[in-house]
């Protein structure tokens, strides 16, 4: 023989799913705290690989320089090696 649900088993079974649905949405809740933590960080990791891409930037313009000099530096040395 089945048994009869009584309001009480409906209200228990009501009370259940509520705290089911508490507990995702505080797990929800923690989630996007996260994401926005993610957020900020990738964030800030752009402005510094921005920064970081202009410091090489520069470099590599100091280096071209320094590699044009060479061929100058080079017959000056010479220069001076043959002086003595």
């Amino acid at each position: 023989m089945a048994k009869q649900v009584t309001k009480s088993d409906l209200d228990r079974v009501l009370e259940e799913v509520r705290n089911g649905f508490s507990s995702l949405n505080a797990r929800l809740d923690k989630l996007e705290v996260g994401q926005e933590n993610i957020r900020a960080a990738v964030t800030e990791l752009d402005k510094r690989l921005v920064r970081v891409e202009a410091k090489t930037e520069s470099l590599d313009s100091s280096v071209g320089k320094l590699e044009n000099k060479l061929p100058d530096i080079s017959e000056k040395f010479g220069e001076l090696k043959n002086w003595r």
